[in-house]
């Protein structure tokens, strides 16, 4: 399996890039279908994953440089070439939660609204992503050599698992569920909260399958340990959206 899905004369155009592509749209097409169940205008919600996609993409490749930095002090525009993959989900999400949070207020937006909208959204998108991980090479699980084992252009003697389709049916199972919990009345504006909460347990999960790191400090992977800080983080945000009713409209709205 090679990376590169075609090439227009010189120009590469890698399989990463198309399913980065495509899992935008489905975030998009997710989210507008979401958007007037929670009394959300259409019209914000391409402004809300454009900058979900800028602070995501930026914390995810902001995370990646600073675990491998090694990779990039002879070319540091290397930095900016998004093609060749290297992105921390964890980095994106916790980038892109800020610049969301920030863009909702700016807005005058219901937070917990548009986080019960992008909490579904994003998990659909990301499973296309993890796609795109499958078939640029990124990403890859431990050497395997049973049934279902895949090989890459890059290093032909070995096989691997294809831990990517494993997580990406992971996020979209996740996703299909949150969207069964977010038309329940009694969970609007705590959607957000479990998803961290599932996510956190989904990805320390699947970690065990990858074989990319070259460390694991003290057995795990560092997205493991950062495991340990979304679920605390995901039940306190389940506390915090608790004792409340959420907002349902917005203010601009009425």
């Amino acid at each position: 399996m090679t990376p590169v899905a075609f090439h227009i004369g010189s120009l590469q155009i890698y399989w990463y890039g198309i399913c980065m592509a495509f899992a935008f749209l489905t975030s998009y097409g997710v989210a507008s279908y979401l958007a007037p169940k929670r009394n959300l205008p259409n019209d914000v919600i391409g402004d809300l994953l454009t900058w979900t996609v800028v602070g995501g993409l930026g914390g995810a490749r902001l995370l990646f440089v600073i675990q491998n930095a090694d990779q990039y002090l002879d070319n540091p525009l290397r930095i900016l070439n998004f093609r060749e993959g290297g992105l921390v989900f964890y980095g994106g999400f916790v980038c892109a939660t800020l610049v969301v949070a920030w863009r909702a207020k700016a807005r005058k937006l219901a937070p917990w609204s548009v986080a019960d909208v992008l909490a579904v959204a994003v998990p659909m998108g990301h499973a296309v992503g993890r796609i795109g991980c499958f078939l640029h090479g990124c990403c890859h699980g431990r050497p395997y050599y049973r049934a279902y084992a895949i090989r890459y252009a890059a290093s032909p003697d070995v096989s691997y698992l294809p831990i990517q389709l494993v997580a990406a049916a992971g996020n979209a199972c996740l996703a299909l569920f949150l969207l069964f919990l977010f038309h329940r009345k009694s969970l609007k504006g705590r959607i957000f909260p479990i998803y961290a909460m599932l996510y956190a347990i989904l990805r320390f999960s699947t970690e065990f399958g990858r074989g990319d790191y070259g460390t694991r400090p003290g057995g795990l992977t560092p997205a493991q340990w950062v495991c340990f800080l979304i679920f605390p983080a995901g039940m306190a945000l389940w506390r915090y959206t608790g004792p409340r009713q959420p907002q349902d409209e917005n203010p601009d709205s009425a």
